[in-house]
């Protein structure tokens, strides 16, 4: 059960529900089996060692900056996105609802670990929270209140506490929740706009969110540069009239972009983005800590970035003679590479 134990429901349950290579407890193991595993962890391991790579090439030939760092979903999302799909989610919503509070409950602490653990150390770039299902009418205004903001408002708030800002990735619309948003602290996300109503976005979080997005994705693919001249400068002089407004599209920018498309946005940045005097940068607060009266995120069982715990690793060991932090420390590294590799695919 995913409320019990949610690490080892991902590798018992979810990993061979993932792929057909691997098989459950119980199962035969195969060559397939392991050679999956060997190579499936070598292969994410390059992948996210490209991250590094890549990153500096965008910055140096490109003056391209990193946007993000750390991935974070809803523990509703990631029940729906993942693990019981939305059909299923949907059904459970009605069926069994404790239930699936007790799961949201029990990925909370796990999901916040894996955001803090891919947070930029310097605090400038903020971690991204992939907004897909939880908002009306995907669920239920009291499911939204009781289930999805009730266990995702204490991982912004941590988060927030440990120095980051997040990113609101807030695909679709998102208007009936506006006000839920507006109780996290000054400054302490970045909301950014699909489908949402800029002025009403403007009025809820303006002046103490930054804001970004407003510019659809349809209109840089089929539109024309006058068109998306005329939706930024929109947009600029609605969500960037008070500052603290980024220019960008609605979702990410696909390929299917037109390339001149993508060149108004820039042109249209340089000329409509100007202030009539200069401003220096603001100085933004350090996040509070989490204060008694804060919700804070329940714990489980075994801790987060936890797979084998040290002390039940140990009695697989005969005496040790040396130092024995010295073997708990490399055990501990390993250990949770593994839990990084389990829980980094489930977020992503």
């Amino acid at each position: 059960m995913v409320a019990d134990e949610p690490t080892g429901f991902l590798v018992n349950r979810w990993l061979p529900r993932f792929t057909d290579h691997l098989r459950a407890p119980g199962e035969p193991v195969t060559y397939n089996h392991t050679m999956a595993l060997i190579n499936g962890a070598l292969s994410f391991q390059t992948y996210l060692s490209a991250f590094g790579t890549y990153g500096d090439r965008l910055r140096i030939l490109s003056g391209v900056v990193p946007a993000t760092a750390g991935t974070l979903k809803a523990p509703l999302d990631i029940l729906g996105d993942k693990l019981r799909g939305f059909l299923n989610l949907s059904i459970d919503l009605m069926e069994r609802r404790e239930k699936v509070i007790q799961a949201c409950e029990a990925l909370a602490p796990h999901l916040l670990h894996s955001a803090l653990a891919g947070a930029d150390p310097s605090g400038q770039v903020p971690v991204t929270l992939w907004m897909h299902r939880g908002c009306v009418p995907f669920v239920s205004p009291r499911d939204f209140r009781d289930i999805y903001w009730a266990t995702l408002r204490p991982i912004l708030q941590e988060i927030w506490a440990q120095g980051h800002q997040v990113l609101l990735y807030a695909e679709g619309t998102w208007a009936a929740h506006l006000e839920s948003f507006a109780e996290l602290p000054d400054h302490s996300v970045i909301f950014h706009v699909d489908r949402t109503d800029l002025e009403r976005v403007r009025r809820v979080l303006g002046g103490r969110f930054c804001l970004s997005g407003g510019i659809p994705n349809d209109l840089l693919t089929t539109g024309t540069p006058a068109q998306v001249r005329a939706r930024c400068r929109q947009v600029i002089e609605t969500l960037g009239a008070d500052g603290g407004y980024i220019l960008d599209a609605s979702a990410l920018i696909m390929d299917d972009a037109r390339v001149e498309n993508v060149e108004a946005v820039v042109e249209a940045a340089l000329e409509f983005g100007v202030y009539s005097r200069a401003a220096s940068p603001a100085a933004w607060p350090p996040g509070p800590p989490p204060t008694p009266s804060q919700p804070t995120v329940a714990r489980t069982r075994m801790p987060p970035g936890v797979c084998v715990p040290w002390e039940e690793k140990r009695l697989e060991f005969p005496e040790i003679t040396g130092d024995e932090s010295v073997a708990r420390r490399a055990w501990e590294a390993v250990d949770g590479m593994g839990y990084g590799f389990l829980w980094t695919n489930l977020t992503w």
